[in-house]
């Protein structure tokens, strides 16, 4: 939904995030979410990535209403176990939450680009979140 959260800002912008950090500078910023921005349209399908550093459960929340009146929806999404902790949530967490909403989610092997067992214990990487259209 739409207001104010801080930003915090790494020197280098790798790792920014909306996760506090000892070595970034803080910033008050506007938000909103794919909900608000698409209430009211007609949307067929979505197609997101995401990889903001540990936030990524924020970003999803926002667009729950979204991704469950689209015919279809695909999300790739960076996960980082540690930041996801440090950002109040986990990924079993996440998981659950994307499940009940009826989408598969695929480990993605960075050099294949294909889908591979998940490893144990799970590492930083990639998913494909999908649901596609009832036949």
């Amino acid at each position: 939904s739409g207001g104010v959260t801080t930003f915090y800002e790494t020197r280098s912008t790798i790792g920014s995030s909306l996760i506090e950090r000892a070595d970034a500078r803080a910033h008050e910023v506007e938000t909103t979410s794919i909900d608000r921005l698409l209430a009211g349209r007609d949307v067929n399908g979505l197609v997101v990535k995401l990889n903001i550093e540990g936030a990524e459960h924020r970003a999803l929340r926002g667009m729950e209403k979204t991704a469950l009146r689209v015919d279809a929806a695909s999300i790739l999404v960076e996960v980082n176990p540690p930041l996801l902790a440090a950002g109040g949530t986990d990924v079993d967490a996440m998981f659950a939450a994307l499940r009940a909403q009826g989408f598969q989610i695929s480990y993605i092997d960075l050099p294949t680009q294909k889908p591979v067992p998940f490893p144990d214990p799970l590492r930083k990487g990639h998913l494909l979140v999908s649901r596609n259209a009832a036949p």
